[in-house]
């Protein structure tokens, strides 16, 4: 089952696609969360500075301690898709489109965030999830409680993210 919200925010699509696609903005905005680059031990090894973009990994730890650096729930992602929205002149209706996968260890499938333009400074958000926990239960159980936590999750998400975006956005570390 596919968690999908919707929500609109006072942003350019370009700067709302930076503020809710990149994981590593996610801790000023998505609830009891912190973003960790990397995901896999070959990561880490690769000694380069993490950027979004295609085949980049990274963890989000979310817990009530999560942003104080107290150990949480892991959710390791990598990222199969990112199309930022077009800043080219009459190509302004191409949406941004990023899309995870979900690596364990506990949830697996994916999730993804599409944003369009719907002025000058203002953007519509969809943030979607497909996940179920892993195959250590059958789906058709887990799979009710993950999505009511998402949606959980992310309406308080956009309470936030409305709070980040009257301040003008926040930018990558």
């Amino acid at each position: 089952m596919t968690v999908r919200l919707v929500h609109d925010v006072a942003l350019a699509a370009p700067e709302a696609f930076a503020l809710v696609a990149d994981p590593r903005t996610h801790g000023s905005w998505v609830p009891l969360t912190r973003f960790e680059p990397g995901a896999l031990a070959d990561d880490a090894a690769a000694g380069e500075p993490w950027a979004p973009g295609p085949g980049a990994t990274f963890t989000v730890v979310s817990g009530p301690g999560a942003r104080r650096g107290v150990p949480g729930f892991v959710d390791r992602m990598r990222i199969t898709s990112w199309t930022p929205p077009s800043s080219v002149p009459g190509d302004a209706d191409r949406p941004g489109l990023a899309e995870f996968r979900k690596l364990g260890p506990v949830l697996l499938g994916t999730a993804g965030f599409r944003v369009e333009a719907l002025s000058a400074s203002s953007s519509r958000v969809l943030w979607w999830e497909d996940v179920h926990v892993t195959d250590v239960l059958p789906r058709r159980l887990t799979a009710p409680v993950a999505d009511g936590v998402l949606h959980l999750m992310i309406r308080g998400g956009w309470r936030s993210l409305d709070r980040v975006a009257s301040r003008g956005g926040v930018s990558p570390r």
